[in-house]
């Protein structure tokens, strides 16, 4: 085990790293904000935190590194993002200063978006794999 610190003129971090030198801590500061990390055993897990001038977010990743999940917010709204496990498809919630809107992307080219604005007009949207609108 073992213990970092660092500091330079945009701030500083602290890390503990565990026995195995694969998991680790981390708390650090800059000019933007701050943020809070934790990596697993593999060396590839992770979760955290963070702030800066305009949120903050949320995240966990898989041990392989591909499947994550975000939960972020600042000055316009706020989104939750979903990756999957292979690293291509994921869905995606949010709300911005002009509505909302859920996308769904398939493992390739195809997604679904539905959306919202601030008038109360919306709109359901699809594309092919091709990138084609249905």
């Amino acid at each position: 085990m073992a213990a970092e610190l660092s500091v330079d003129e945009h701030g500083g971090d602290v890390v503990v790293l565990g026995k195995d030198g694969k998991s680790a801590a981390g708390l650090g500061v800059d000019e933007h904000g701050g943020h809070i990390g934790i990596r697993g055993k593999d060396g590839e897990s992770a979760a955290g935190f963070g702030v800066d001038e305009h949120g903050g977010l949320v995240y966990a990743r898989s041990k392989d590194g591909k499947s994550s999940a975000l939960l972020s917010v600042d000055e316009h709204g706020g989104r939750v993002y979903i990756l999957g496990k292979d690293g291509e498809s994921e869905a995606l919630l949010g709300v911005g200063e002009h509505g909302g809107y859920v996308g769904v992307y398939g493992k390739g080219e195809g997604k679904a978006v539905m959306g919202i604005s601030e008038y109360g007009n919306g709109g359901v949207s699809t594309w092919d794999k091709n990138g084609y609108r249905q």
